[in-house]
């Protein structure tokens, strides 16, 4: 079977313009989409109409910029055979696997976690999609975040990026001293939670 280019979106949560200057590894890039071509794109993905996307992406998830009527998605690609001769979509999901794990789970949520960390802002990746162009179809894999956010947007100074790549560079995660992972996990925690006692550490930094 011949493979076929399979692609990858990922949609941000409170992004804005100042999110496309940060530079990704592994042929990961941060694209601005129209708000009509994100609603013709989840419509087609998700198999609803645009009032039903227009929800997702503004009422269950906050990725569409209110005001500059923009969402902001991580997007890359891979080759990959998709079906077998008897139409079984195994290779696909064993492919999307290996991608998903190494490289979106092992690289890109931790590059999230790690801007989190640089700065405030609620930066999350709750909606992501593995697809690939099959007319009239678009076989697709989604996966969807249930957990919860907030809408604290998040914003970059230009002055602030040469250290925010550093910082992404040279910080591991999980942290080698248990004390500063569980104080990384109760920060992470802090997005999460309707709890005054503990939503301050992830507003005081």
């Amino acid at each position: 079977m011949p493979s076929e280019k399979i692609y990858f979106t990922g949609f941000l949560t409170n992004a804005d313009a100042s999110i496309l200057e940060v530079n990704l590894n592994h042929g990961f890039k941060i694209e601005a989409i129209s708000e009509k071509k994100g609603l013709a794109l989840i419509s087609a993905l998700e198999g609803v109409t645009h009032a039903q996307a227009s929800r997702i992406i503004f009422m269950d998830f906050p990725c569409l910029n209110p005001d500059e009527k923009m969402l902001y998605v991580v997007s890359n690609s891979f080759k990959g055979i998709v079906k077998t001769e008897d139409d079984s979509y195994a290779p696909l999901f064993s492919k999307v696997s290996k991608f998903d794990n190494k490289f979106v789970l092992g690289y890109l949520d931790r590059v999230i976690q790690l801007m989190r960390l640089f700065k405030e802002g609620d930066l999350r990746m709750p909606l992501k999609y593995y697809y690939y162009i099959e007319k009239p179809n678009t076989p697709h894999i989604g996966l969807t975040s249930h957990r919860y956010i907030s809408r604290e947007p998040y914003n970059l100074e230009s002055s602030e990026l040469p250290d925010l790549h550093k910082f992404i560079e040279d910080t591991k995660l999980p942290f080698e001293k248990p004390f500063l992972q569980l104080a990384f996990e109760n920060f992470e925690l802090s997005y999460e939670t309707h709890n005054i006692s503990l939503s301050f550490l992830g507003t005081h930094r």
